[in-house]
């Protein structure tokens, strides 16, 4: 909550706590007055808390190390405020430095609550983003002081970083190390499972269901890998689950550099869309229950999702990172 109260420094309350003290009564009376409930003050007024710049309390620790006090003034309170907010969106939390009124106005000194490592963790955003936010956001201005440079350095990389490429990625690694050499079995049994689900959704599953021949059937009957005496041939079973994999890194390749593989026609996916189409027969309509097949395998697989918010970050992050290869093969098999 960004008001004119915490935004604008004036030389008289800079470092007036009994200022601020008096400052806040006036503006929680003003806010009681205009709140349309309680509830609403009461919120309202924390917000006016919570973003309540700690030198504008407490001072500076080290004055005799600020050369440019007018300018350096500004600075420091700016990284604050955005680190803040880089707090609330991380969280969807009001940061919890200030919380109690009472105790700021009769034991300041104990008032503030630091913001630590553990209120912020989030697996699915850079280590670095993360460090440079618990670093602007210090109580004492020169320790955020030092942290510029650094900060600047973590926008940068963040910008560089696509977000979903990087979480499907942690995700896929996840996978690997969780199920070690027994990944491609539990890969595959997976994967058929979902993808009989996703094409018996599908109006020609029914009708492809009564083909006589195998390449006229779903995708899912074509990769059974029971012989005519109903065994599984496991061998045949694990390097098709290989194949499978090679074909995520394909998938993530192609995300990261769609022009450079539109430069190179004909390449890998063109070759496996042009394969399915002429030797196979598989039409391109049915890659939508393989994408999504593909999709719900990787999520059911992440040994890292433990609640429901990072399953659906993993799950939208798989969406974006597959379906725009998926796209690209189903137009080309769609052409040849």
């Amino acid at each position: 909550f960004l008001s004119p109260f915490n935004l604008c420094l004036r030389n008289e309350n800079l470092f007036g706590r009994d200022n601020v003290i008096l400052e806040l009564e006036q503006k929680k009376k003003a806010l009681k007055y205009k709140a349309a409930n309680n509830g609403n003050f009461i919120e309202l007024f924390a917000e006016e808390l919570a973003y309540l710049l700690p030198e504008r309390i407490y001072g500076y620790y080290s004055s005799d190390k600020l050369p440019n006090p007018v300018e350096d003034t500004y600075k420091l309170a700016d990284l604050y405020m955005l680190g803040l907010l880089g707090f609330e969106l991380l969280t969807g939390k009001t940061p919890p430095t200030f919380q109690d009124f009472e105790q700021l106005k009769h034991d300041s000194t104990s008032a503030y609550q630091e913001i630590t490592e553990e209120l912020i963790s989030r697996s699915d955003i850079p280590q670095a983003f993360q460090e440079a936010i618990l670093k602007i956001i210090k109580k004492d201005p020169y320790d955020r002081q030092e942290a510029y440079c650094k900060f600047e350095d973590a926008i940068r990389t963040f910008k560089r970083i696509n977000y979903y490429l990087s979480l499907a990625q942690e995700s896929y690694k996840s996978c690997l190390s969780h199920y070690g050499s027994g990944f491609e079995q539990k890969f595959i049994e997976t994967f058929l499972e979902h993808l009989k689900f996703h094409e018996s959704q599908e109006d020609y599953y029914s009708a492809a269901c009564k083909k006589k021949t195998k390449r006229e059937q779903p995708a899912h009957m074509q990769l059974s890998f029971k012989n005519k005496h109903g065994v599984v041939d496991d061998k045949k079973m694990i390097k098709h689950a290989k194949t499978l994999k090679e074909s995520i890194l394909f998938l993530f390749a192609y995300f990261e550099q769609s022009e450079h593989f539109i430069e190179q026609e004909p390449n890998i996916l063109t070759r496996v869309a042009e394969s399915h189409r002429n030797k196979h027969e598989v039409p391109s309509r049915f890659y939508a229950p393989f994408k999504k097949a593909l999709i719900d395998t990787m999520v059911a697989l992440d040994s890292e999702i433990s609640h429901l918010d990072r399953s659906l970050s993993v799950e939208v992050a798989w969406k974006h990172v597959v379906e725009v290869g998926f796209d690209y093969m189903t137009n080309h098999g769609s052409k040849l």
